[in-house]
């Protein structure tokens, strides 16, 4: 059963429109293909790479979720990695296709991570650059809001990534002010940029909730934001 997404970079060749496809469908010398299940052009062009198990994460956990490949599509946008050379058709369609796999699945934007939010250890991956995932997660809530009308090109207009992080510093802050979030709240303060992230959950203190109940609140809490920018 498909449980969520996981985002990628290609890092492969700086221009072209998907330079990747050879590598992304039939693998590397060191990794078998395919690498991934869809791909994503830089004319924003969805490539459908693969059905079935991609391998595409490695080791990687997620939403109580391990070793990825199996449960989890992986999306190869065409990308160098080394700057921001996203181009804006990729910016508009990256989470329109997101959007549309997490509907099809009937899952929430909670359920879509980038590769360098789950891999194995922590910081093992940077993929995909340039991209702001908390807000990235916005857009694709606010899609699944109402995915019939908003996830189609030439329907709704995507709020921009500007005022998506506007909206999700201010429910961050909210959240920050809690005490009984434990480890999670400095994860949060670690998103708002000031506080440097936990590198693990230690042991909960008394009357603390378990780490997977205060992040699972947190994704409760930030559908708050898809409901004030439909408004």
């Amino acid at each position: 059963m498909l449980e969520g997404v996981v985002g990628h970079h290609t890092a492969d060749g700086p221009t072209g429109e998907y330079p990747s496809l050879k590598v992304v469908r039939d693998g590397r010398a060191d990794l078998a293909g395919p690498l991934c299940n869809l791909g994503l052009g830089r004319s924003g062009t969805v490539y459908v790479i693969a059905a079935g198990q991609a391998w595409h994460a490695g080791a990687s956990a997620w939403s109580g979720f391990t070793d990825l490949n199996d449960e989890f599509l992986g999306i190869e946008a065409e990308s160098c990695g080394t700057k921001d050379d996203w181009t804006p058709a990729q910016r508009d369609a990256y989470p329109r296709l997101v959007a549309s796999c997490l509907y099809y699945m009937s899952r929430s934007a909670g359920r879509f991570c980038g590769h360098k939010e789950c891999a194995l250890p922590t910081g093992r991956k940077i993929d995909p650059a340039f991209w702001d995932l908390i807000a990235f997660r916005t857009q694709v809530g606010y899609l699944l809001a109402d995915p019939l009308t908003r996830i189609p090109k030439g329907g709704e207009e995507l709020p921009s990534i500007d005022d998506v992080r506007a909206v999700v510093r201010e429910e961050l802050a909210i959240i920050a002010r809690r005490d009984d979030i434990g480890w999670a709240r400095s994860q949060v303060l670690a998103a708002l940029g000031i506080a440097k992230p936990s590198a693990a959950p230690p042991s909960p203190p008394s009357g603390t909730k378990p780490v997977q109940q205060q992040l699972d609140e947190i994704h409760d809490m930030l559908s708050g934001i898809v409901a004030q920018m439909s408004k």
